[in-house]
C-alpha cells in the first residue's frame, strides 16, 4: 500500500470521525438549549402575573349571560343578589374572554394580581 493511499484512508477516516463528533456535539448543544428553553418557559409561567376576572356589581344588570357562557367561573349569589366570580387557581381565558365580549353592560374585566 502506498504512503499516499494510507494517508488518504487515514484522512478519510479522520474526517468521518470528526464529522460524527461534530454531529454529536451539535446534538448535545440542541438538547442543552431545549432544556434551557423549557426552564425559562417554566420560570415565566411561575412568575407571570395571575389574571382574575372581576365583575363590577354596580354596572351589572344580572342578566346571567356570563353564567351561561362560563358556569365554572361565574355564579349568581342569591343571598347578596349579585353575580360573583368563583375562586379558582386559574381561569379559562377563552371562556372568560367570551363572557367579557358578550356582556351587555361591559361590567366584566381581567384584573392583574
Amino acid at each position: 500500500m502506498s504512503v499516499q493511499r494510507v494517508f488518504n484512508q487515514y484522512a478519510s477516516d479522520w474526517k468521518r470521525l470528526a464529522s460524527a463528533r461534530l454531529i454529536a456535539d451539535l446534538n448535545s448543544i440542541v438538547l442543552l438549549f431545549t432544556a434551557v428553553k423549557k426552564s425559562v418557559e417554566q420560570l415565566y409561567e411561575d412568575y407571570k402575573m395571575k389574571r382574575l376576572p372581576v365583575v363590577d356589581i354596580a354596572l351589572c344588570s344580572k342578566c346571567e349571560g356570563c353564567i351561561a357562557i362560563c358556569p365554572s367561573v361565574f355564579r349568581y349569589n342569591s343571598v347578596m343578589d349579585f353575580i360573583e366570580v368563583i375562586e379558582l387557581d386559574s381561569y379559562p381565558e377563552a371562556e372568560v374572554d367570551e363572557a367579557i365580549r358578550d356582556c351587555p353592560e361591559d361590567c366584566i374585566e381581567w384584573e392583574e394580581q
